[in-house]
């Protein structure tokens, strides 16, 4: 099976020094274009101009687990902020899961407590 990529136009312009996020839908094309960013995928470029800093820090999409608490796992071990916390909880829309947690927030995953999914 073949799987063509294809882009026909690309403009990308990153700020340096800043936080740059690369957005889309579901098979969009956005590890992709990082990939070919970094050299770990070599596209067919029909013309192309690129310079980057050899210092760029990438933080790829792969979920991990602290074995502790649900709330460790949000907070990270810092110190408790409740607003922050609960802005965390709705936009993860984890509220509904900790409904059905026996101790809530409290809850211990990772090796030893309960499986949680990477979505």
């Amino acid at each position: 099976m073949k799987i063509e990529f294809l882009i026909k136009s690309l403009d990308l312009n990153l700020v340096k020094g800043g936080l740059n996020v690369v957005t889309g839908k579901i098979g969009s094309g956005k590890t992709s274009i990082l990939d070919c960013l970094f050299g770990e995928m070599i596209p067919h470029i029909d013309t192309a101009s690129l310079r980057m800093d050899p210092r760029v820090e990438y933080v790829e999409q792969r979920p991990w687990i602290v074995n502790s608490s649900i709330k460790n796992n949000i907070i990270l071990f810092k110190p408790f902020d409740s607003d922050l916390f609960e802005k965390a909880l709705k936009y993860s829309a984890m509220e509904a899961d900790l409904k059905i947690m026996k101790e809530g927030i409290e809850t211990q995953v990772g090796k030893g407590g309960d499986k949680l999914s990477g979505g």
